[in-house]
């Protein structure tokens, strides 16, 4: 086997890795939005907007991220 292809193999596999687990962050990130969603409605704390807006916020960013490094990879 030569060296190069062994890199070459090296970095799909670490770019498909990475592609993966941000994906899977982007799943996190709708979980805690529906979680907080959820949270809003049963607790009346008056800062609801704040709150849900910082869960679609943090939604957002990680779409934001996976596109620019699906792009970028």
């Amino acid at each position: 086997m030569d060296i190069p292809f062994l890199e070459n193999m090296f970095s799909s596999l670490t770019k498909a890795g990475l592609l993966f687990f941000l994906f899977l962050y982007i799943v996190f990130a709708f979980l805690v939005l529906r979680q907080v969603n959820l949270m809003t409605k049963t607790l009346q704390v008056g800062l609801e907007a704040v709150i849900r807006s910082v869960a679609i916020l943090h939604f957002l960013i990680s779409i934001v991220i996976f596109v620019y490094a699906f792009l970028m990879l």
